[in-house]
């Protein structure tokens, strides 16, 4: 790829090697390298050499001819360092060939500049060309100026996220083994969560039924009006209203969605088809999703807008020569980045960021990308639930490390920066660049009579995934729709006390 002279990984790793261990020195980071016999070493060769023909050349003043030997040493000395550090970059570039804007520094190569062009030569990026650059990455812009600027990331570490954000995956071996290990991931969350404990004793899916044998409205598109207590111990009832809708495309799918007891509604949601040249056939693309928005609605909005466009783009451009794991992989996890970076802010939603549960279908490959804690679960034919997506936690090991990383911090009680609770996100301007968009990504074989259910996370707040599952499945085999499935899902989790806006799309094959 651009920006990547070739050489053999052994050659990277050396230099890596080196560079590394001498960042244990106290206070390198900063220093400016040389090369010395072949190695690389910090700083002036001999300052005591360097200061004594000062001296010396200070006494040339009252005796000349010393004062002319000082300053033709000195000249020579100076000619060497120059030398050394020249030799320092042609090493460096040797395994990786430095941007322009390392470059920038001439010769003069401090050692944590070097040990960044190392560490971002060690994976395949898109061409800065056809990326879409993130906003936070001008220096003058607001996020940069107004966002905890004693604790801001360095200029450095903005950049390096950014090739992070725009990292390929050229091994098709390492796609499949990718694949097993994030669906594997969702199986083991699913399982670890059988019996949880929620935070308040009335909360629930299982402890309410919602008989919906005389469903009051329309069974395809609708509102759907409830009156039930906001808190447990209230004495009177409020109003929530549940509107819901059958979408478009070749499956059934439907969607229902209410503010439910937050005090705005932040959730969005995506259902689109299109169609993709690969070689010269077209193929056909069906685009269904859950965004669930925070910190305003700005970013979901934008999100629900663009998303579809940039996989249609991606998928165009990594499908050409035929549909494999490797180019739909590789795919999805660069339009997340794209349509991150296109998502802008006002002043009123500066802070806003959207999570993204997307499942596009081609042909009998059913993929999710998911980024954030909204949640993909697949229904058998005879009931078998199978939880497709994992919540990017910030507590999670993985993720925290993918955090830090970036230049950011996660707090005691699991937020990032001291404040957003999910580590994978779009729009998280604000955060410079900490919380990655970049999704977690599964793929399964789907079968006709299977089903898709996509929640926000006001649902896995009061129910497991098998919950939520078998609750959906009980509705269509008594004959809900989609809609009312849907519809079934958020209202069980309003009676069961969440307490944040609850979307769910229900989408049958």
């Amino acid at each position: 790829m651009d920006g990547i002279e070739r050489s053999t990984s052994v050659q990277k790793q050396h230099v890596a090697d080196e560079l590394h261990q001498l960042e244990k020195k106290k206070g390198a980071e900063t220093k400016v390298l040389r090369l010395e016999d072949g190695q690389f070493k910090l700083g002036a060769k001999s300052k005591k050499t360097v200061w004594g023909w000062k001296v010396a050349r200070v006494i040339g003043q009252v005796i000349r001819p010393l004062g002319k030997v000082a300053a033709n040493h000195l000249s020579t000395i100076a000619d060497q360092q120059k030398e050394q550090e020249a030799g320092a970059v042609k090493k460096l570039r040797s395994v990786r060939a430095l941007t322009t804007d390392e470059m920038k520094t001439g010769s003069r190569l401090s050692l944590k500049t070097a040990v960044l062009a190392v560490d971002r030569s060690k994976f395949e990026v898109v061409p800065e060309g056809s990326r879409v650059k993130a906003p936070y990455q001008d220096t003058d812009s607001h996020y940069q100026k107004e966002w905890r600027a004693s604790s801001k990331p360095s200029s450095e570490q903005m950049k390096l996220t950014e090739e992070y954000e725009y990292k390929l995956e050229s091994n098709p071996e390492a796609i499949n083994k990718k694949l097993d290990n994030a669906l594997n991931s969702a199986k083991k969350q699913q399982n670890e969560e059988i019996g949880k404990k929620l935070r308040q004793a009335d909360q629930g899916l299982t402890k309410v039924e919602v008989d919906y044998s005389k469903f009051d409205g329309d069974r395809e598109d609708g509102i759907r009006t409830i009156n039930i207590k906001h808190y447990p111990e209230d004495s009177v009832t409020k109003e929530f209203k549940l509107h819901y809708e059958t979408l478009g495309g070749d499956a059934e799918s439907a969607v229902c969605h209410a503010q439910g007891r937050n005090n705005k509604m932040e959730d969005r949601h995506i259902s689109s088809s299109f169609l993709i040249t690969v070689g010269e056939k077209e193929i056909s693309v069906d685009v269904t999703g859950i965004l669930d928005g925070h910190g305003g609605e700005g970013a979901a909005i934008q999100a629900k807008d663009i998303l579809a466009e940039h996989i249609q783009k991606r998928l165009e451009e990594f499908c050409k020569d035929g549909v494999t794991d490797l180019a739909v992989w590789n795919a999805l996890k660069i339009a997340f980045v794209d349509a991150s970076h296109s998502i802008t802010h006002t002043e009123k939603d500066k802070d806003s960021g959207t999570t993204a549960n997307i499942a596009i279908k081609i042909g009998n490959d059913l993929w999710v990308a998911n980024s954030g804690d909204s949640r993909a679960i697949l229904l058998g034919k005879d009931g078998g639930v199978t939880q497709l997506s994992t919540d990017a936690k910030p507590k999670d090991e993985k993720y925290k490390e993918s955090v830090e990383k970036r230049g950011g911090t996660v707090s005691e009680k699991g937020r990032v920066n001291g404040f957003t609770a999910v580590a994978r996100s779009l729009g998280e301007h604000v955060h410079l660049g900490a919380i990655s968009a970049r999704p977690n990504i599964t793929k399964v074989k789907i079968e006709p009579g299977q089903t898709l259910i996509q929640v926000c996370d006001g649902l896995p707040d009061v129910g497991t995934t098998g919950e939520i599952g078998q609750l959906v499945h009980k509705g269509l085999q008594n004959g809900d729709t989609p809609a009312m499935a849907a519809t079934r899902a958020v209202e069980s989790a309003l009676h069961g006390y969440s307490f944040d806006n609850l979307s769910a799309m229900v989408t049958r094959y």
